[in-house]
């Protein structure tokens, strides 16, 4: 796996080791051994190298056995021999990661971009683009991932390691890395222990509004606020103003909470869009900007109930922004976690024509969607996604949309 013999690289990791101690003041230097994980504290250089390859050769051994989905890449032996304090890891929460690194509290990811960027040359390149997508999502800032090629060296890789402790963004790229067909155009915000991902499509001032929280929001009871239902123009400017991804067609029942004459919140039902098995689709909940209805949802979907005596619901729930404690609370099964789902995006286009689901462009095509306002129609014989990076759209992908079911006890 390395042409080094086990005496160069132990002669490598002691050079490193000398100096880092040298170069460390004393209260540097127990500061440093503090961050340390207890597995490594009290342990000489000496014994983390021995311990470390110990853990590779088992990792490499499950790997060949087919225990594990990856072996060791001879980037992850020259990056801890420069970098001996690096835990090499196996799983952590059904992942498979490389190293952990007990300075920073971080698990550290190292990605070759051949193998790990969408390309038609590596077949499981999607596939293992998506894998990373998803620790990236559920890890947040806790996790470091590092997409790198062939001519960057151990050295600029390292130097990353240690200098982007404190970085939200949790992927870096060497060298600028930009790869047209796929954009890495988001952001990830921490609250309550929760990642919440901003696209460039997202309208500012409404995200801005999940991430206050509570803030100066005006908090208001539900049993003080009144039932209506909405005509479509009421439903329609309401959504536009408020939700994220504004109105929907297929809005049939419209019932909204009102106070003081003001519409404080909606939430609509129709034929499902996707799931025909069902007889209604919840379609959009949604609340009026820096306001909080204690017990809104809960008011409504009850009312609905009762009312409309449905025989089961589904809904979805975009996970990049919402936990979906709010279905649970309503009666809803628990889903299974959602597969990423990719978008087409791109900034220098009219607004209406900037972003588009991968399922609207399957569904409805190059040409209808983007063609005809171009002025080319192409027609068969050009996949839908190329057509799509030729006129500069980037593959952006989000977390996924979970699926939430209802089932009315009384109707079964």
């Amino acid at each position: 796996m390395n042409n080094r013999s086990d005496k160069e690289r132990g002669e490598t990791s002691n050079k490193i080791s000398r100096k880092l101690t040298v170069e460390m003041n004393e209260s540097a230097k127990e500061k440093w051994r503090k961050n340390l994980s207890k597995n490594q504290r009290n342990k000489t250089p000496e014994q983390r190298k021995i311990e470390n390859e110990k853990r590779l050769k088992t990792r490499d051994k499950k790997y060949k056995s087919g225990e594990l989905k990856h072996g060791v890449s001879q980037m992850e032996i020259k990056v801890l021999e420069r970098l001996p304090y690096l835990e090499p890891q196996e799983w952590k929460d059904g992942f498979s990661l490389d190293f952990f690194n007990p300075r920073t509290k971080k698990y550290v990811e190292l990605n070759g971009i051949f193998y790990h960027i969408p390309n038609k040359a590596e077949k499981s390149s999607s596939r293992k683009y998506i894998n990373d997508l998803r620790k990236r999502f559920y890890f947040g800032s806790k996790l470091h991932s590092i997409y790198f090629n062939d001519k960057d060296s151990v050295e600029s890789i390292c130097k990353i390691i240690e200098t982007s402790a404190n970085e939200i963004d949790n992927a870096h790229y060497l060298n600028n890395y930009k790869n047209n067909r796929t954009t890495r155009n988001y952001e990830i915000f921490e609250i309550n222990n929760r990642a919440l991902i901003k696209f460039p499509w997202d309208d500012k001032n409404k995200f801005n509004n999940l991430l206050d929280n509570n803030g100066d929001k005006t908090r208001h009871f539900a049993r003080n606020l009144q039932i209506k239902e909405l005509t479509k123009k009421e439903c329609d400017d309401f959504l536009i103003e408020h939700h994220l991804q504004k109105s929907c067609k297929g809005q049939n029942i419209k019932l909204a909470l009102v106070g003081s004459g003001e519409i404080l919140q909606i939430m609509t039902f129709g034929k499902p869009r996707y799931n025909k098995k069902f007889e209604y689709e919840l379609l959009r909940l949604c609340t009026r900007t820096n306001n909080i209805i204690i017990g809104g949802a809960e008011k409504l979907f009850k009312h609905f109930v009762e009312q409309y005596e449905p025989k089961n619901i589904i809904s979805y729930c975009d996970v990049s922004k919402f936990s979906g404690r709010v279905y649970e609370r309503l009666g809803f099964s628990k889903p299974k976690t959602p597969k990423p789902s990719k978008h087409w995006f791109n900034e220098n286009m009219p607004e209406q024509y900037q972003h588009f689901t991968d399922n609207l462009l399957k569904q409805k095509g190059f040409d209808q969607l983007v063609g005809k306002y171009l002025g080319f129609e192409f027609g068969k014989g050009v996949s839908n996604e190329e057509l799509m990076r030729i006129f500069d759209y980037g593959e952006i992908y989000d977390k996924g949309q979970a699926t939430y079911v209802y089932e009315n006890q009384e109707r079964k």
